[in-house]
């Protein structure tokens, strides 16, 4: 560039220097003046064809710079956690831009989407010309992608309104699409209209996956045996999938009699000693047994060690045993299955008798009713107690229709969680 500005310059100089004669200066003038408009519009048609030309330039300078950008998801920097914001800004998403509008004036756009081996990631707005957009989604969307081989239903989803309550934007999760599936169709049904939005994949933008693993280990302890049979790790996040039991040994404990139904399952994941954010967490039950599917955050790059803690799990457990009480029954104890509950207090008010009871906070009667004079009355409704934020005890009171001298608590079902504290190493 340096070279080309000297020649430039010397150039410049040279031209400077020559004289123009008078006569060649006097020819060249008339001629000008005898020329045509046609050249007066000209002149500016090639100025316009040189600043094309030179802005053509830049944008081949700048192509891939521009392209970067066109790819970012513009507006969702509040509904992206870190590594989603992170990677947006490396332009690892598609951009739709596709519109549909509604008969009642709402405008549904799919923005963009990302997509690795796990999961599928929508990001759209919904605007309201008319007003409110909050008085025109009171029912939320039915919203789901269709494929050649399958439906891929919306997972989970969350928004954000704009200040103006003009419009909305949000991002919904959705199961990774099949293999052969590259062309889909977003359907969004909104009272009783459904709009539908065409798109293709690019292969080229999915993300894959960092690690995919049959784990085939176990967690077993006196009444739970945890399968872990399933990791895979991508860069929006980390599925850990497994069994509790299968319908075989649940079918053998419902006959030996320990009726048991999985509720909930605490686990964790561990990377070189850090736990792992859950992101969304699934128990289900099928013709297998109960299934679990837990969706962690990325796992971080290099490292070295990853473990599964099994911290706990809350099931729901058949009782079906019968409680004498007395009516005046203070603070005092009774026992289920290991688990102390406090009968604080009965008392009979406007015709109906109440039992003030209190438990840990994991414990609760699922399924309780009242023998009063031998005649079972069920449950009526349940008050809970202003708790303390400190305590693990919560208190609620139970109401039954009626009252009697002969006081018995029915309690068929009981929820409450076991500990286990039980880790693995994956890696």
């Amino acid at each position: 560039m340096n070279n080309i500005e000297k020649l430039l310059r010397k150039n410049k100089l040279q031209l400077d220097k020559l004289e123009v004669p008078d006569v060649l200066e006097n020819r060249l003038r008339t001629a000008l003046n005898n020329k045509s408009k046609r050249l007066s519009i000209a002149r500016p048609l090639k100025i316009k064809a040189a600043v094309i030309f030179i802005f053509l330039i830049l944008i081949g300078y700048n192509f891939n710079t521009l392209g970067f950008y066109a790819e970012k998801l513009i507006g969702y920097d509040k509904l992206m956690d870190s590594n989603l914001k992170k990677l947006n800004e490396l332009g690892k998403g598609q951009t739709i831009g596709k519109t549909f509008t509604f008969k009642n004036g709402l405008t549904f756009t799919l923005d963009g989407i990302m997509l690795d081996d796990n999961r599928l990631l929508a990001f759209y707005t919904i605007k309201n010309s008319k007003g409110n957009i909050e008085n025109e989604l009171l029912e939320p969307l039915n919203i789901y992608f269709k494929g050649k081989l399958n439906d891929y239903r919306c997972l989970s989803s969350y928004g954000d309104v704009n200040d103006e309550k003009t419009e909305v934007k949000f991002t919904s999760t959705f199961d990774s699409p099949s293999f052969f599936d590259k062309d889909l169709v977003l359907n969004v049904i909104c009272k009783n209209e459904t709009g539908k939005i065409s798109f293709t994949l690019d292969k080229n933008k999915a993300m894959g996956y960092s690690i995919k693993k049959i784990l085939q280990k176990n967690i077993r302890t006196d009444d739970v045996n945890l399968r872990l049979e399933y990791i895979c790790a991508s860069p929006t996040t980390t599925v850990v999938k497994g069994k509790v039991k299968n319908i075989l040994e649940l079918a053998i404990d419902r006959i030996r009699g320990a009726k048991f139904s999985p509720n909930s399952l605490d686990i964790r994941l561990i990377a070189d000693g850090k736990i792992l954010e859950i992101q969304r967490a699934e128990l289900s039950s099928n013709i297998d047994g109960v299934a679990f599917k837990y969706n962690f955050q990325p796992l971080p790059n290099n490292f070295k060690k990853l473990q599964i803690e099994f911290l706990g799990i809350s099931s729901e457990h058949i009782i079906n045993r019968n409680f004498k009480l007395e009516k005046d029954m203070l603070n005092e104890n009774i026992n289920i299955e290991n688990k102390s509950i406090e009968i604080k207090k009965i008392y009979e008010a406007n015709g109906n008798t109440y039992v003030t009871l209190a438990t840990e906070s994991d414990v609760i009667l699922t399924k309780v009713n009242m023998l009063l004079d031998g005649k079972t009355v069920q449950l009526n409704k349940t008050t809970p107690e202003n708790a303390n934020k400190n305590s693990n005890i919560k208190t609620r009171t139970l109401e039954f229709i009626g009252t009697g001298n002969d006081l018995k608590l029915n309690v068929q079902r009981m929820l409450y969680r076991e500990n286990y504290n039980k880790v693995v190493d994956v890696f």
